[in-house]
């Protein structure tokens, strides 16, 4: 099983003060899992990583995950909710504090055989960068 499991977004190591940092980091604990036997874990975590204020409005696509090639999917945001649009797991987690982390755990066993690919693309709509 490959994973695409980091997406770095605006990182710095320090807060960014002219703008809207975040940083997405998508991790497996499990890559050559057995088929129908083995439960692995993806973590979502996003970041907010900016000097000047909140971001609302964010959501998380996790593509590639869906109960064709899981079974027993499940999910557990520590904010907002989810839902499957086609093969993609859509997070919205809503807002992000200055500092604030938010993480999503996706459990679920592989009913495929092959490789599977998955990565996480984040998304925040204009009005949601405020200042």
């Amino acid at each position: 099983m490959n994973n695409t499991t980091t997406n770095t977004i605006g990182y710095s190591n320090t807060c960014n003060s002219s703008g809207k940092d975040l940083i997405v980091n998508y991790d497996v604990d499990l890559t050559t899992p057995i088929i129908n036997t083995n439960t692995i874990n993806y973590t979502v975590s996003v970041f907010n990583n900016s000097c000047s204020g909140p971001v609302t409005g964010i959501q998380v696509t996790a593509n590639n995950i869906s109960s064709t090639k899981f079974s027993g999917l499940s999910t557990t945001p520590s904010q907002g909710s989810t839902a499957y649009s086609g093969s993609n797991l859509v997070w919205t987690l809503g807002t992000l504090n200055i500092g604030q982390t938010a993480t999503l755990t996706i459990t679920g066993t592989p009913k495929v055989l092959g490789s599977l690919t998955s990565s996480a693309s984040i998304t925040v709509p204009a009005t949601g960068l405020v200042a």
